[in-house]
């Protein structure tokens, strides 16, 4: 995924006004040294998507 896949995602979150606060963020991107591995730990998948062709997450 892409920064400019992330803004409007990051967007349309926003207009839902949800009681919850979301940080997109792509993983491979991160440059904190322990943001990483804190996001491993105690992060949460919100989605995931599943492939209709073999059943195995992306």
């Amino acid at each position: 995924m892409s920064h400019s896949a992330v803004l409007p995602v990051e967007e349309a979150l926003e207009k839902l006004m949800l009681p919850y606060e979301f940080d997109l963020s792509i993983l491979e991107t991160i440059e904190t040294k322990n943001l990483p591995g804190h996001i491993e730990r105690v992060g949460k998948v919100v989605y995931e998507r599943t492939s209709i062709h073999d059943g195995r997450t992306h």
